[in-house]
């Protein structure tokens, strides 16, 4: 997040300078991952893409117009992601009331649900594009170009620096924050490729032209907030109005003091805190270094790692620290932690560096609560409510912080857990994640051994789940030393195989499939496994279902009372489903919330079971030498490996949901698909696809799949179900049946 309202001000002062590309060329470059989405992006592109969920449907076509560009120019890009939140960072989002995104996305949507084509964006000029729901798709393209990636400790942004001070780059493309950081004195701004030149910011100049001295200018951006510090502190309280950068600027050069004023705000002991530890955060923040250790930028250690478990003297003085400086501001606080949190292992951040992330997880660990706020849709159905307060879920939730703990320091293991929702106020309740004996004892004997499967493929690991498939492969005996893996197919396999333990898919003491679980290779067989499998997923998690549960909230229109529930569950169903070929423009047309609020129920429990199998992956690696590539794999091999953990994309985009709810709608006035497809084929909804009708015919195959998935449960007596949910699935089938024997050609 840039410094707030400092950008525009910048511009009308004149103080970003325009030079042209090939000044770049065959240089190497740092990106700040967050503002270089933000500057490609900006909220008038895609001003729908918080309605409708996913991926950015243009960034793809974007990103390949930028790396062309590079490619011409041998220019060499390094993307560095931010990490872990702060303890200020963490506690913004702990805040009671609506956040400042909330209250635009409420408002936004208020409008659209009363116009049918307001297209004002959710995003204004402060709110940036939210990173880590799409960080995994964004990781996973980069890996496909080949691009560099780094997710850094914390803040990208003092990566970055760290980067430029070893000369592992040679510049920074980067956000207005990067005029905080001293070491560094000018930055790429914004790069705009169709006219070959690129933007930068010089910190001594601006400082000049601003009449501002360094400490003056760290004030004011922690007054208004900035991405170190996200807080905006009215310094005066007689203004209800929060302060911006210029009015501040005002304020100083006229002989005011940000720093003062603070002192002298009554009560304000708190605001005081967050400036402070603004500052901390700037200054002491830890980086991961190329020794492999996790440091403040100030700790001079150049050794390996390897070498603090050396007894040499050599070691001994390569790896003391500095005398502390002279300066009072410049010395570590003792008490950091309460700036940062508490301290992880280095190895952890080094997965985590490679995309092998549980952020979530980590700061639920260190901050001792895991918080819940409203979804995008900016509203908490009864499903979506269940899913993250019930028992049953803060039950595997404590699990999976279990599994996690177990991996770290032993004090982790005792901490006490919470988890707090922001929905409507605040709420709370106890995560037990302390249980005997720990999970993971209960999980190492599963090892999948798979002598010549490399890359991991959830098509073949589903289709070849059997009983005589765990008894040849899985080893599931505890006194068997001798059985190690190697392969990326073998790490992840283990993985998955641990969470549908843990999921109930197989019995708890011998290890086999349970009823659930051998329901596992029926899901293989689906045109999308990984949704099926999801779904799956979902009636596991919620065995006793009404209609309702599926079919409310709804805006569907229609007077056919036959038909309109199979309509409902079609289109909902098929809004999990990505469409194929989606034309990289900006959707400008109708949505639907609650399509997205039913995508909102599948995103949280796909989040939910990246993060057990990213637990399962990550805790293998901590805590034994089973996996015997663990010391051999370069940074590009485990970042291939952290791109195929299934469930860790985004949920695609609610659009395929919206073209079924367009053709449906038209279909049950008269059940004239002639007239249905016409509708959709003239329709706004046509530049998102070049057949849009076609694909929605097609696409019944899949809920056909799912049908099929409901009747294999309830003839097992998995699911219970009330009348309404059957005959919702009969309908459902009839309709389909229907469609399909009207438009056979038009499939074909």
């Amino acid at each position: 997040m840039p410094i707030k309202s400092l950008e525009p001000y910048l511009f009308d002062l004149k103080t970003v300078t325009n030079y042209p590309l090939d000044v770049l060329k065959n240089a190497t470059i740092g990106i700040e991952a967050e503002h270089y989405l933000s500057r490609l992006l900006t909220p008038r592109k895609e001003p729908n893409l918080e309605a409708i969920g996913g991926f950015p449907m243009t960034l793809k076509a974007l990103m390949e117009a930028d790396f062309k560009v590079f490619e011409e120019l041998n220019i060499t890009p390094v993307f560095v992601f931010p990490g872990l939140k702060t303890v200020d960072q963490f506690d913004y989002y702990k805040e009671p009331e609506l956040l400042q995104y909330e209250k635009n996305f409420k408002r936004i949507w208020e409008e659209k649900s009363t116009r049918d084509h307001f297209n004002e964006s959710f995003r204004d000029s402060s709110t940036p594009l939210a990173l880590r729901p799409i960080m995994a798709d964004f990781m996973s393209l980069l890996e496909s170009k080949g691009v560099s990636f780094i997710v850094a400790p914390y803040f990208a942004w003092v990566e970055l620096h760290y980067l430029l001070t070893q000369d592992l780059i040679h510049c920074i493309f980067g956000s207005t924050d990067g005029l905080l950081i001293e070491g560094v004195d000018k930055f790429i701004f914004s790069m705009e490729l169709e006219s070959s030149q690129f933007k930068y910011v010089k910190r001594s100049s601006t400082l000049r032209k601003l009449n501002l001295t360094s400490k003056q200018f760290r004030d004011i951006s922690m007054c208004v907030g900035n991405g170190f510090q996200p807080y905006s502190l009215n310094i005066f309280p007689h203004i209800p109005s929060a302060p911006t950068f210029p009015s501040l600027h005002e304020y100083v050069l006229n002989g005011g003091s940000v720093y003062n004023s603070l002192l002298g705000l009554p009560n304000g002991d708190r605001f005081m805190e967050i400036f402070q530890k603004g500052c901390a955060s700037l200054d002491f923040t830890p980086v991961l270094k190329v020794n492999g250790r996790v440091e403040l930028l100030q700790t001079d250690s150049d050794a390996s790692f390897l070498s603090s478990v050396s007894a040499s003297p050599a070691a001994t003085s390569s790896t003391a620290s500095p005398d502390p400086p002279s300066d009072p501001s410049k010395r570590i606080p003792n008490d950091l932690h309460e700036v940062i949190g508490q301290r992880l292992p280095d190895e952890l951040f080094f997965y985590q560096s490679v995309g092998l992330t549980a952020l979530e997880l980590s700061e639920t660990l260190i901050h001792g609560t895991q918080v819940e706020r409203l979804p995008l849709d900016m509203a908490v159905t009864p499903l979506y409510q269940r899913l993250i307060t019930e028992d049953e879920s803060l039950e595997m939730r404590g699990k999976t912080l279990n599994l996690f703990a177990n991996s770290l320091n032993r004090y982790y293991q005792f901490k006490k857990l919470r988890l707090a929702t922001f929905f409507n106020g605040s709420q709370e309740y106890e995560i037990v994640q302390r249980m005997t004996p720990p999970l993971f004892l209960k999980l190492k004997p599963l090892l999948i051994r798979h002598t010549t499967a490399r890359s991991f493929q959830l098509t073949s690991f589903l289709s070849g789940m059997s009983a005589e498939f765990l008894e040849d492969n899985v080893v599931a005996k505890a006194d068997e030393e001798g059985a190690r893996i190697s392969t990326s197919y073998e790490v992840i396999s283990t993985g998955l195989l641990r969470t549908l333990y843990v999921y109930g898919f197989l019995t708890e003491n011998d290890y086999k499939l349970t009823e659930w679980g051998q329901v596992l290779p029926q899901v293989s067989r689906s045109v999308n496994v990984e949704t099926l499998l999801l779904l799956l997923i979902f009636f596991k998690r919620f065995q006793s279902l009404k209609a309702d549960d599926i079919l409310q909230p709804t805006d569907f229109k229609t007077t056919n009372a036959q038909f309109k529930n199979a309509a409902i569950f079609i289109s909902k169903i098929l809004s999990l489903k990505p469409l194929t070929k989606l034309n990289p423009v900006s959707y400008l047309y109708k949505v639907h919330k609650p399509l997205l609020q039913f995508r909102s129920v599948l995103s949280k429990l796909s989040s939910y079971a990246s993060d057990l199998i990213t637990t399962n992956i990550i805790a293998l690696e901590l805590l034994n030498h089973d996996d015997l590539d663990k010391f051999q794999r370069d940074n590009k091999a485990w970042r291939k490996l952290a791109t195929e953990i299934p469930f860790k994309k985004s949920l695609p985009n609610v659009l395929l949901g919206i073209i079924a709810q367009e053709y449906l709608e038209t279909y049950l006035l008269d059940l004239d698909s002639t007239k249905a497809a016409a509708h959709v084929n003239e329709s706004p909804i046509k530049n998102v696809h070049d057949n849009p009708v076609q694909e929605f015919l097609k696409s019944l195959k899949f809920v056909k799949q799912v049908i099929a998935l409901v009747r294999t449960l309830l003839e097992k007596k998995l699911l219970t179900v009330d009348e309404a949910f059957k005959t919702m699935i009969d309908s459902s089938e009839e309709l389909i049946l229907k469609l399909e024997s009207e438009t056979q050609p038009e499939i074909v």
